[in-house]
């Protein structure tokens, strides 16, 4: 998707053209043999997570950021980093 923006520079304007990426869903991880993985910043905890089965509870069209702000991580802490793997499991 492109949008539209006007650039100021000190005392003129001008259009450009900027890319606005939308964020990865589970449907594109599945689609393309992704895995996820999340990890806790406070603690440094690793888990690799199963794409197909978030799919099933949360529906293939939900986004990875919202992911990371539902994850929790199993020593209390709240809203996992998430992390796409770009390895074909």
């Amino acid at each position: 998707m492109l949008r539209e923006t006007i650039v100021r520079n000190q005392n003129h304007c001008r259009h450009a053209k900027v890319s606005i990426m939308q964020p990865a869903t589970l449907s594109n991880l599945t689609q393309n043999s992704f895995g996820l993985r999340v990890f806790c910043g406070a603690c440094n905890r690793v888990a690799e997570l199963d794409v197909d089965a978030l799919a099933d509870r949360y529906g293939p069209a939900m986004e990875l950021p919202e992911i990371g702000k539902r994850a929790r991580c199993l020593s209390g802490h709240k809203g996992g980093a998430v992390q796409v793997v770009a390895a074909r499991w």
